[in-house]
């Protein structure tokens, strides 16, 4: 979803090349792949401590 907002002007068809292409590059290095808006909050709890 980091990626629609990152380049609003890719169509969302191509939303799965471009999250690899992003990861590929280094460009969402340390950015979590979370999965879905539970595994976000999940990961939030858990940083918070």
């Amino acid at each position: 979803h980091l990626e629609h907002h990152l380049l609003p002007g890719v169509p969302c068809y191509r939303l799965r090349r471009l999250h690899r292409l992003l990861r590929e590059r280094g460009a969402l290095e340390g950015v979590p792949d979370t999965r879905s808006y539970g595994a976000v909050l999940r990961a939030v709890v858990v940083q918070a401590g």
